[in-house]
C-alpha cells in the first residue's frame, strides 16, 4: 500500500487563539481572498476539529514538494470585523516534501492597530469647525473595533445656533 501524507495550515493569534475569517493580501496576489474556516466533511474528524485549518496539499504520495507560502495571507478579518496582521513567527516548515501522515504549519497573527478616530463638527460644505474634534477611539485600538460618536442636535458658536444636518 502506498504511503500518503498531506499538509494543513492553521492560523493563530500570538497567544494561540484560533483565527477564522477572510484571508487577504497574499504575497504576489494582493486581490486574492480566501475564506479561512473549518475543514470540509470529507476530511478526518481530527482535522475537522482544527478550527480555521486550510488544506494546503491534499492527501497524496509522500516525497512530493509542497509550499505553504501561497496559503499565508498578510491579514485575516474575523466575522466580527477585527483585523489581524501576520507576524514573522511560524511553526513548522513552510516548504518541504510531503511525509507520511499530516504535516501542520501554523502562521501567527497580531491585532492590527489603527490610528485615532475623531469626530469633527463642521459647517456643512466647509471645513469650518464649530467645536474642537472629540476623540472617539484612541490610537492603537484594534482595526475593526466598533465605536459610536455622539451627534449633538445643535451647536452654538459665536451666538449662532447650528442644527445637525442629516445629509
Amino acid at each position: 500500500e502506498e504511503v500518503k501524507g498531506d499538509v494543513v495550515v492553521l492560523y493563530r493569534t500570538e497567544d494561540g487563539k484560533e483565527l477564522t475569517g477572510i484571508g487577504s493580501d497574499y504575497e504576489g496576489q494582493p486581490d486574492k481572498t480566501v475564506t479561512i474556516g473549518n475543514i470540509t466533511d470529507t476530511e478526518t474528524a481530527e482535522k475537522r476539529a482544527w478550527n480555521g485549518a486550510v488544506i494546503d496539499t491534499p492527501t497524496g504520495s509522500t516525497g512530493v514538494d509542497y509550499t505553504t507560502l501561497d496559503s499565508r495571507p498578510e491579514t485575516i478579518t474575523t466575522a466580527d470585523g477585527l483585523v489581524y496582521k501576520r507576524i514573522a513567527r511560524v511553526a513548522g516548515n513552510e516548504t518541504g516534501k510531503v511525509v507520511e501522515g499530516t504535516t501542520r504549519i501554523v502562521y501567527y497573527y497580531e491585532a492590527q492597530k489603527g490610528g485615532t478616530v475623531n469626530a469633527r463638527y463642521v459647517i456643512e460644505g466647509t471645513e469650518d469647525e464649530l467645536q474642537p474634534p472629540v476623540e472617539v477611539k484612541a490610537e492603537g485600538t484594534q482595526v475593526g473595533t466598533e465605536y459610536t460618536a455622539t451627534k449633538p442636535q445643535t451647536i452654538v458658536k459665536d451666538g449662532k445656533t447650528y442644527v445637525l444636518s442629516t445629509t
